[in-house]
């Protein structure tokens, strides 16, 4: 028991320090460094130019600014919005997927079945028609792909052979 708490408390030590070293190293990386022209020629360094005609440079290891976090967030939403509208898009194709194939299982039905399916299938490509017709630009690609899929269901049950 002593032997396994002196080891974890070692390991801990040992993070600790580790740790430590990771922060100094930052700090020592975030000197200020300067650009400096004399008489055309352009060095960098991180000590004042001795000629007076030096830049600072902006430190780039800096901590974002409350703009960079603002945009950053702005980004996130809006590849969250694009994903969350694919996911949809996937589960309304998956949806479609399902009715086709039930609808594959279901072309064995006796003659007056098949009309009273025709007839169903030729409503439902009716109402695809409006809902595509009603859409707006954002909502199209799916209602095309919901069209296009009940226009499939229909030729595939109901076209003469």
């Amino acid at each position: 028991m002593i032997g396994r708490s002196c080891r974890g408390g070692t390991l801990q030590w040992i993070r600790a320090l580790a740790g430590v070293g990771a922060l100094a190293t930052c700090a020592m990386a975030q000197a200020t460094a300067y650009r400096c022209d004399d008489a055309g020629r352009v060095t960098y360094t991180n000590l004042p130019c001795p000629s007076g005609k030096q830049t600072e440079l902006k430190d780039r290891a800096a901590a974002p600014t409350a703009e960079d976090l603002a945009a950053a967030q702005r980004r996130q939403r809006a590849d969250q919005a694009k994903l969350d509208a694919i996911g949809r898009d996937r589960a309304i194709e998956l949806k479609q997927d399902q009715r086709a194939a039930a609808l594959a299982a279901r072309r064995n039905v006796g003659v007056g079945k098949q009309a009273d399916a025709c007839t169903k299938l030729a409503l439902k490509v009716k109402r695809a028609h409006e809902d595509y017709n009603a859409a707006g630009p954002r909502d199209q690609p799916a209602r095309r792909v919901r069209l296009r899929r009940a226009e499939d269901d229909y030729a595939a049950l109901c076209r003469k052979r």
